[in-house]
């Protein structure tokens, strides 16, 4: 009993060693080959959310970590989403409590005591300011992922640390593969110590056991081989890797093509899932000054253009109020004389003005003298009451007149300097009614010009007018009053923002549209008269299944994305497009939620798939 005993489990452990034989520790973050195999560990789907707040030189971030599953397991791929954002001085009803940074560079970096791991570069979800990174980590413990964030005007760093367990078959079976080699041991020691007592030699008592010893090591194996992976079975379950088509229609619809090739070509991929998507009616038209800021200036008079004045040129900025020319009137014989008999008469007139301001002084004078002694009288109670009164009024009356005759002085002086200024040849100054640009002129120095001709035209541009036509179908999606974003090609990240200000009345026979007209603030002048636009009308939000636009490829008037079906293996598709708004685009039809699409690189893939369809067919 004791020989059999010691046999089994001297097989067993010999077993054991044969099993654990192979068997890689790897640093952790570093992923051993895969065996080919059509089982995949399957990490429970829960998440977790850590909300962190940064500083870079340009001030305060939010960064907000969604790891997946919440408590990452060895050799379980864990996917770890930064939202990296700049939080908002004041909440704002569109944009919330921050805003998303976008065409950030986000690196991340596995570090535990002892080992630094390489950098992963994260890639760029479909929302907005969300980068994504996969790892795999192949050794328990409390690791910490070093996240640096570039933007193209500042950088900042930020840790998250991270408990990796191990899986609870792996442990189970660690706990007794270590408890059945103390107890073999244990039993294996006390059979030897209990043959040597008895006298025998273990060569001669084990010799007749050779075959007894070999079965028992083909069955430990066995054994071992069934329990340890069904302990070693997800909490889960199992998820079988997706079957490639047969050889024949591979090369058609599947492209096989390595880790190393997809990192070479920058392949990415993201999750389809159901996003948020804001429909919108995009229409063109076309920019242009508001009527009533468009001004024509002319002439009051008939004259000659002065040459010394300066003459803004078109294009040039001006202010309202400045002299654009100055006109010299032609006077005629008779209005000559009469200009020189107005001057005579203003002469006499002053000279009249400065007499009786003299005049009026001197009364004044008397009338304060009179008021003085009234005053003393009537304190020593030496004048009555009625007469104090009456010095009051007089001097009152005096002083009233004397302030007259001032103000008809200085209004003659006024004349008499305008007279200085405009002599007699009347000039006018051509003034610019508004601020605006000049983009019409029709005047020369030295030139005759009369009241009919425009001299002059000036553009206020700090509020445009887009006119855009809708199509009569598209007429129940919008009002007067709803807000736009105006883009032009001159600017391209620029977004204006405009307000439908008329929708007309009047559908036209031929193009079936509706002229719509958009109000535009300008006030940095950068659109301009005549530019071309395009006008996006937000109509309907709802939830729909919707992917990055880079994912899709024309082909034949047809709509194909790559599906990731195994981590070598990408399969082309037909899908079915709705709508696109800015780089967001629907997927009516094709694609489910959760399958893993490609977002860079599909191009590429293409090619790798017409050149490997090629190399089948031969």
């Amino acid at each position: 009993m004791r020989k059999t005993l010691c046999i089994l489990l001297l097989s067993f452990l010999t077993a054991q060693a044969f099993a654990h034989e192979g068997e890689v520790h790897e640093e952790p973050g570093k992923r051993k080959p895969s065996k080919p195999s059509t089982q995949q560990r399957k990490a429970p789907e829960t998440t977790r959310t850590i909300t962190h707040k940064a500083t870079g030189r340009k001030g305060a971030y939010n960064l907000t970590f969604t790891i997946k599953p919440a408590q990452p397991l060895v050799n379980v791929e864990t996917e770890i989403q930064v939202k990296v954002a700049k939080p908002l001085p004041k909440p704002d009803p569109l944009l919330g409590t921050e805003t998303p940074v976008e065409e950030a560079t986000v690196i991340g970096k596995f570090t535990a005591p002892g080992y630094t791991g390489p950098p992963i570069t994260a890639h760029q979800e479909e929302e907005p300011g969300v980068y994504g990174i996969h790892a795999r980590l192949e050794k328990p413990g409390r690791y910490k992922l070093e996240i640096s964030v570039k933007t193209e005007d500042d950088a900042l760093t930020a840790s998250l640390p991270l408990d990796v367990k191990p899986l609870p078959g792996v442990a189970l079976t660690q706990k007794v593969d270590m408890a059945v080699l103390v107890l073999g041991t244990i039993l294996i020691v006390g059979v030897f110590v209990s043959q040597v007592r008895k006298g025998k030699a273990m060569g001669t008592a084990l010799l007749p056991s050779a075959g007894v010893v070999l079965m028992g090591v083909a069955i430990a194996w066995l054994v071992h081989s069934i329990v340890a992976p069904r302990m070693n079975a997800p909490f889960e379950g199992e998820v079988k890797t997706p079957s490639l088509p047969p050889a024949e229609t591979r090369s058609a619809e599947v492209v096989q093509i390595s880790e190393d090739l997809q990192k070479l070509l920058e392949i990415k991929t993201t999750v389809v899932r159901a996003r948020p998507f804001q429909s919108y009616l995009d229409v063109p038209g076309k920019a242009t000054a508001s009527p009533e800021r468009v001004h024509e200036v002319h002439s009051p008079v008939i004259g000659r253009v002065e040459a010394w004045a300066h003459i803004p040129t078109v294009g040039e900025r001006v202010s309202e109020g400045q002299v654009l020319a100055v006109v010299n009137q032609t006077l005629t014989a008779p209005e000559q004389l009469q200009i020189q008999i107005q001057g005579l008469d203003l002469q006499k007139q002053m000279v009249q003005a400065a007499s009786h301001l003299a005049q009026t002084r001197t009364a004044l004078s008397l009338k304060e003298k009179e008021l003085d002694r009234a005053r003393k009288l009537y304190e020593i109670q030496a004048l009555a009451q009625k007469d104090l009164q009456s010095a009051e009024a007089g001097h009152r009356d005096a002083l009233l007149e004397y302030q007259e005759a001032q103000r008809q002085v200085s209004l003659y002086e006024r004349y008499r300097r305008q007279r200085e200024i405009s002599p007699p040849i009347r000039r006018f100054p051509i003034l610019s009614p508004v601020s605006g640009v000049v983009t019409a002129m029709d005047i020369a120095r030295g030139e005759l010009v009369s009241p009919e001709k425009r001299l002059f035209n000036v553009m206020d541009l700090s509020l445009v007018w887009v006119q855009a036509h809708i199509y009569e179908k598209d007429l129940a999606k919008v009002s007067v009053g709803d807000r736009a974003n105006i883009t032009v090609s001159a600017y391209p990240k620029a977004v204006f923002q405009g307000t439908l200000k008329t929708l007309g009345s009047v559908v036209d026979p031929q193009t079936r549209t509706i002229q719509a007209i958009f109000e535009i603030p300008n006030p940095q002048g950068r659109l301009r008269d005549g530019m071309l636009a395009m006008v996006h009308l937000k109509t309907e939000s709802r939830t729909v299944t919707a992917i990055p636009f880079s994912a899709i490829i024309e082909e034949e008037g047809k709509s194909f994305v790559f599906v990731k079906e195994a981590p070598t293996a990408f399969r082309k598709r037909s899908v079915t497009l709705g709508e696109r708004a800015g780089e967001s685009l629907e997927i009516a039809g094709g694609l489910s939620q959760g399958e893993a699409v490609v977002i860079q690189g599909a191009h590429s893939l293409a090619a790798e798939a017409k050149k490997q369809g090629k190399a089948s067919a031969q």
